[in-house]
Parts: structure tokens; C-alpha cells; sequence
């Protein structure tokens, strides 16, 4: 299924399985990460006024307020462009954690 020059998986003992598990996170880094995003997403959403209720918006309530493909689109025409900077968590960290359990150097 893949090539194995230059690929990230090839040396992995795993690559057999094509998948692993591993702990990328702390539990209170995930849920900040996961609120930054939800964050992004929010302002994504409001950008094109949209009426919903910030407050109790989560991430699995995206379709619920995300109706149509048109919406999702112009909601993905914003996020694919967020930076670094754009997020309440480091985002390098995060890089370098998935870079040593691939034993690649990543870049974000």
C-alpha cells in the first residue's frame, strides 16, 4: 500500500498492522487543544452569521449548526488557513511529540 523509501511508517514496528496507538497527550493538554480548536471554530462560524449559541457549541454539535455543504465549505476556506499563532496551545510541542514516536522530525 505505501512505498517504502521515504515513507514514516516504513520503519515503524508496527507497520504491519498499518496503525498504532500511542499517548500523544495528557488529558488537560487534549481538552486545551480541543478547545482552541472548538475556539476556531466558532469564529469561523460566526464570520459568516450564523445563528447559534456559542455558548453550549461543541465540536460534536458541528452539524447540528453546519447545515449545508456551501457553509462547510466557506467554514473550511477559513480554518485550512489558521496558524500557529491562531491557537491557544503549542502546536510545536505537539509536533515534536509526533516526531519521536515516528522518529521523523516534523514541522508544523
Amino acid at each position: 500500500m505505501f512505498k517504502k523509501e521515504n515513507n514514516v511508517i516504513s520503519k515503524m514496528p508496527w507497520k504491519n498492522d498499518g496503525y498504532t496507538i500511542v499517548n500523544a497527550f495528557v488529558k488537560q493538554d487534549f481538552e486545551k487543544l480541543k478547545q482552541s480548536i472548538t475556539n476556531n471554530v466558532i469564529k469561523a462560524i460566526r464570520q459568516h452569521n450564523v445563528d447559534f449559541d456559542e455558548q453550549t457549541f461543541s465540536l460534536d454539535k458541528y452539524h447540528k449548526v453546519v447545515t449545508s455543504d456551501d457553509l462547510h465549505n466557506k467554514i473550511i476556506e477559513i480554518t485550512r488557513n489558521l496558524e500557529n499563532s491562531d491557537f491557544d496551545f503549542d502546536i510545536d510541542k505537539l509536533t515534536n511529540q509526533f516526531g519521536n514516536v515516528l522518529g521523523y522530525k516534523l514541522t508544523s
